[in-house]
Order: C-alpha cells, then sequence, then structure tokens
C-alpha cells in the first residue's frame, strides 16, 4: 500500500506531529472565548447524562456532526463535572484534525513534482498563527470544517469520487457554509463520474453518501429531536440580520462608519443590502467557477477527461469561501477561515508568498480586532483597521483572480506581463489617435478652451 520512501516519510511527519501537539497543548490548556467554551461544556454536560442524541434539547444551534467531536471529548470524562472542569482539553481535537489535515497538505505539496522538502513546506500551514488562534485562544472548531472540505477536495483531484463525495456531506453536516463548496466540487467531479461511469459505480457514488448522511442523523432521530435538527438548519438562514457582524469586507469599504447593529434590510435603488451581497456574491463565484464550467463543456463536448491544473484549483477552493465572506452580509468575523488552507497551498507549490501572507494577516487582524483577546492598548492602528483590512482583503482577491485567469502572477510582473500591457497600450492609443490629433492642434485647442468657458 505504502513504499519504503512514503512509510519513511509518514513516521517523520507523525514524529513531527506529535512534538507541535505537545507543545501547542502547553497553549492550548488557557482559558479559551468564555461565551463558546461555556456553550462547549452546557451542550457536553447533556451528552454525558442523556447521550449524543439529546443534545437537541439544548440552546445548540450546531449541526449534527459537530456534536460528534463534542461526544470523542466527553467519552473520556468520568463526571458532569470533569466535563466543566476539563473543557480546555477539548480543544486538542481540532489540533489532532489540523494535523491529519497536514498529512495531505504534504502529499498535495509533493503531487506531480519533485518537491525535496515537502514536510518542513507543510509547516506553513501546520503553524499558521490565525488558524491556531482560532483553535487554541478563541477555542472554535473552524479548523476541522476546513479540513473536511480539503480533505474533500484532495480526493476528488486523486480521483477518489465516492469519499471525496461523503467528506462533502461530513463538511455540510458539521457547517451549513459548505454548500458553497457543493458547486465548484461536482463541477471537478462530474468529468471523472463520465469517465468512470457504470450502473455499479452510480450506485456506490448515490447509495454511499446518503447512507453516511442516514447514520449521522441516526443518534437524533433516536433521540426524536430530528426536528430541532432541521429547525437548526432552516433558522441559520437570516439568523443574525446585519449588515456585518465583525467581518471586515465590502460592507466596511462602503460604509466607513458601519456599526455591528446595523441591519441588512435597509434598501438601495430597489433591493435590500442582503440581496446585494447574494447577487455580488452570486456574480463573482461565476467567475471564479467560468475556468471549471469551461473544462466541464470541452470534457463533455469532446467525450474526453479534461481537468484544470491543481493550482488553477486551489485558486477556485480558495477564491469561493472568501467571495462568500466578503461580499455577503450577515458574515461573522471566522468565515475566510476555509479559504486560508488552499491559499497557503497554492502559494507553497507556485512560490508566491505574497497571496497567502496577506490571506492569513488580515485573517489575524480581523480576529484579534473582533476578539481582542491580547487586550493590546490601540485597537484603532491601522493594522486592525476595517477599511484597511478590507481593502486587502480585496486586493488578494484581484490576486487570486488575476493568477486564475494567468493575466499575471498575483504581485509580480515578467517580461510576458509586460509585453501583454504595452501591446494593450498600443491599441489603446492607436484607437485614440484621432482624438490625440485633435488635442495636439493648437487652433483647436484654443477653441476648446474658448467653447468650454462660454459652456
Amino acid at each position: 500500500m505504502f513504499s519504503n520512501t512514503q512509510i519513511q516519510q509518514l513516521k517523520k511527519y507523525l514524529l513531527l506531529s506529535a512534538f507541535l501537539l505537545v507543545l501547542l497543548h502547553a497553549f492550548s490548556i488557557f482559558r479559551g472565548y468564555e461565551g463558546d467554551m461555556f456553550c462547549w461544556y452546557e451542550w457536553g454536560k447533556m451528552i454525558f447524562t442523556n447521550g449524543l442524541g439529546s443534545v437537541y434539547r439544548t440552546n445548540t444551534d450546531y449541526l449534527p456532526l459537530s456534536h460528534y467531536f463534542l461526544g470523542i471529548y466527553v467519552a473520556f470524562q468520568s463526571s458532569v463535572e470533569g466535563v466543566v472542569a476539563y473543557i480546555e482539553y477539548f480543544k486538542l481535537i481540532p489540533l489532532i484534525v489540523h494535523f491529519i489535515a497536514g498529512y495531505f497538505v504534504v502529499k498535495l505539496i509533493e503531487k506531480d513534482r519533485d518537491e525535496k522538502h515537502p514536510i518542513r513546506k507543510s509547516l506553513f500551514y501546520l503553524l499558521n498563527i490565525p488558524i491556531l488562534y482560532n483553535a487554541i485562544v478563541w477555542g472554535q472548531v473552524d479548523i476541522i470544517f476546513s479540513c473536511l472540505v480539503f480533505i474533500s477536495y484532495y480526493c476528488a483531484v486523486n480521483e477518489r469520487i465516492t469519499l471525496s463525495l461523503v467528506l462533502c456531506i461530513a463538511a455540510v453536516n458539521f457547517k451549513l457554509q459548505a454548500v458553497i463548496f457543493l458547486p465548484v466540487l461536482i463541477l471537478m467531479l462530474l468529468p471523472l463520474m463520465r469517465k468512470n461511469y457504470s450502473l455499479k459505480a452510480l450506485a456506490k457514488w448515490i447509495f454511499i453518501p446518503l447512507l453516511f448522511q442516514a447514520l449521522i442523523l441516526l443518534p437524533y432521530l433516536l433521540d426524536g429531536s430530528i426536528d430541532r435538527v432541521w429547525a437548526v438548519v432552516t433558522e441559520s438562514f437570516g439568523k443574525y440580520p446585519r449588515i456585518s457582524l465583525k467581518a471586515y469586507n465590502i460592507w466596511h469599504l462602503l460604509f466607513p462608519n458601519l456599526r455591528v447593529e446595523d441591519p441588512d434590510t435597509l434598501v438601495f435603488a430597489g433591493i435590500t443590502f442582503r440581496n446585494w451581497g447574494l447577487l455580488m456574491f452570486f456574480m463573482t463565484s461565476f467567475l471564479a467557477l467560468f475556468p471549471l464550467l469551461k473544462s466541464l463543456y470541452t470534457s463533455l463536448g469532446t467525450r474526453t477527461y479534461i481537468t484544470l491544473p491543481v493550482e488553477k484549483t486551489l485558486l477556485i477552493f480558495g477564491l469561493i469561501p472568501l467571495l462568500f465572506f466578503y461580499f455577503n452580509t450577515e458574515m461573522h468575523e471566522r468565515y475566510s477561515h476555509p479559504a486560508i488552507i488552499f491559499i497557503i497551498i497554492y502559494g507553497i507549490r507556485t512560490n508566491k508568498p505574497i497571496l497567502p501572507f496577506m490571506a492569513t494577516w488580515c485573517y489575524f487582524f480581523n480576529l484579534e480586532g473582533a476578539l481582542h483577546a491580547f487586550h493590546i492598548d490601540n485597537y484603532g492602528t491601522v493594522i486592525f483597521h476595517p477599511i484597511f483590512l478590507s481593502s486587502l482583503w480585496l486586493l488578494v482577491i484581484i490576486g487570486l483572480f488575476l493568477n486564475l485567469y494567468a493575466i499575471g502572477s498575483g504581485f509580480s510582473i515578467t517580461k510576458a506581463h509586460r509585453d501583454t500591457v504595452n501591446t494593450w497600450f498600443r491599441n489603446l492609443k492607436s484607437s485614440v489617435q484621432p482624438l490625440i490629433n485633435y488635442v495636439n492642434n493648437v487652433k483647436q485647442w484654443k477653441r476648446y478652451l474658448l467653447l468650454s468657458v462660454v459652456v
């Protein structure tokens, strides 16, 4: 199953992961955000007392799969008091998932190329400060969600259709935000499905994910809580009707004095801000998905299996959650989390660190600007200012699109790009040459000035 080289690499990675996990555990024992930690142990007490299915008797608004991970923590406790007293250890579970995903990061870094130090380069993800901040300082579980999406993508890249679909189902059951990845994942898988199509394969692609979905819901069905699960799903839409919930996105550029309490039901040009956000998200998402749509169209038309390079699909998977976060209303500061892992791997594979660096630090300053965990004296300084960070996010999005459409290489300009720009300017100059000749004519220029004064 594994070659000797792969086994040696796996051993090295496991040793590194074990060392880093112990090191990071020393930081995870510090108290996380009180509001979220309170929710974890309140839900955990219900699971400990009445079983996993009973958790929806509480006020939880998290989806079913997230409580399975909480249930793992609860299973190691011997009393209800222990669930509360050791709740900080729950933060170890996202870290363990983080290092599991890290192995797939290593494999993707070296996929289809001669990479000498994939484990060393994976440290850019494993020790990524805002990702660890989210799990250790805040005490949230976005790492698990992002890792489920990423491993689903990894399986799609490696033509593991069923496993990719199962992991995508897992991501949706962990966090509803995962539905934004369904279109891009389906567009990736459809040519592959056509290539490997058979009735047996089709049955496997349909029934195994459905069976997995049924197994996830089974404890809640047995407890009689399935209606409450559905209510959590439906109530997720429009739950926080605010323009921005501390997400430093486009709305802070449009409204410099934006407050958390400002509603997104306000109307501009006959359309609510919420719908304007959705419109911008759908339009920009179409641009992000277009290369995949074109690839799918060509595949179906020529009856051949055509796929985009890994770098292009990394860009698309990085763009979709970032566009979701940047243009929609009702966004929390944490919702750009899934984009980071894809942007980092793209930067490693292409040796372009600027966009990953900008995205990483935008995310960090947005998190700290919202939580104030480090109690910095001045959160009004420019690096925390919503308008500044919103502008940086916009630059990241523009850079990702430039790379996706190969108009440029992020922020590194080559001779080929300069030649393209020069050609464009020459064409533009030839188009406006009659106007230039007119302006250069002194008499005509004087008449124009006189006419302007009169007007």
